[in-house]
């Protein structure tokens, strides 16, 4: 087939797998108002293709699983998705990975039925999105892995509201790629209000989003299984505020260093925290690394009052270069009893 655009208007076809966009398509596949009753697979080609723009507006697959990897489509400039249904979708794993002139990806979100979705990672993975990303409101029982979900896709901001996902167990610990962006893509993350009681949040320095033009970050209202954070909040040019409040992990939270050598960093909130593990190395079990520490602006660190240290056998460091602890009645309630080494 060799054509400039291609139109199949409200066909009723019944197949197994919808190939919609044939090899030798140049600019544009218009599916508008067909019919698939039985199909249960969505791909783009079986060989390459060089079509921009695919039109699915009233397209209608009742039966339809998984939409495959669309990496033969790469100059794909445009899905049109108005009306499209599939209420059965549950599979879209690295669909849209790597389309790099995709220019409305995110329109994709608006027709699934979050509640049958079960696979997501690396769904726009080093696809690039330039907006900023809201997930609020969202019901996903059956929703298990959404890693990479947005890797290396220069998202401006993450909004995760009332998300509820009792099944998921791989969170986005895999948003961005090993060297942090230099120049800075992520304004402001917020995640709150997320129940996911079987899913671990990593924020290690190579598992994050996090780049030098991150100014808020805040995980708060969590019911997660683990909380871990090796060197994630540290040395962010932008950082303003750092709010990791009301999180309870069910097998613990895990942070070794928490704003460390921020320079704009001005308040950081750790009220109650639930079921803090700390950090265990060879030696010892100890509390947080160098909380604030060098970070010049910090005038605020909200919530020490509520963490339970009974655990604790070392707190050497925890203060290390934070000149924002003036007064150590907010620590009062602490139990040291197990410590060997004190405040230092």
């Amino acid at each position: 087939l060799h054509a400039n655009i291609v139109k199949m208007r409200n066909w009723n076809i019944t197949v197994s797998d919808v190939y919609c966009m044939p090899y030798g398509v140049n600019d544009e596949v218009d599916l508008t108002g067909c019919k698939f009753p039985n199909a249960t697979r969505l791909s783009p080609t079986s060989g390459s293709t060089y079509c921009k723009k695919l039109n699915l507006t009233n397209v209608k697959m009742p039966e339809l699983l998984t939409i495959d990897y669309f990496q033969t489509a790469q100059n794909l400039e445009e899905i049109v998705w108005d009306g499209f249904e599939a209420p059965k979708l549950e599979d879209v794993n690295h669909a849209f990975f790597n389309l790099k002139y995709l220019k409305n990806p995110l329109d994709f979100l608006k027709v699934i039925n979050w509640k049958n979705i079960k696979n997501m990672n690396w769904l726009f993975a080093h696809t690039p999105i330039n907006d900023a990303v809201a997930l609020e409101h969202i019901d996903a029982p059956n929703l298990v892995n959404v890693d990479g979900m947005f890797l290396d896709s220069q998202i401006t901001s993450l909004t995760i509201n009332d998300f509820n996902a009792p099944n998921l167990t791989n969170f986005m610990n895999s948003e961005q790629d090993q060297n942090r962006n230099p120049n800075g893509m992520v304004r402001n993350i917020k995640v709150t209000n997320f129940y996911a009681p079987k899913s671990t949040i990593d924020l290690t320095s190579y598992g994050t989003m996090f780049d030098n033009a991150t100014e808020n970050i805040e995980y708060s209202n969590l019911t997660i299984k683990k909380f871990e954070n090796d060197t994630g909040f540290q040395s962010l040019k932008s950082l303003k505020n750092l709010n990791l409040s009301n999180i309870n992990a069910s097998e613990g939270i895990f942070m070794p260093v928490c704003g460390y050598k921020c320079p704009l960093l001005e308040k950081i909130d750790v009220s109650n925290i639930k079921n803090i593990k700390y950090y265990s190395n060879a030696y010892a079990t100890v509390l947080v690394n160098r909380l604030g520490g060098d970070s010049p602006k910090l005038t605020s660190i909200v919530g020490l009052d509520t963490w339970d240290t009974s655990d604790i056998t070392c707190m050497y460091g925890i203060f290390k270069n934070c000149n924002v602890i003036t007064n150590l009645d907010m620590l009062k309630n602490w139990d040291v009893s197990n410590s060997e080494t004190l405040l230092d």
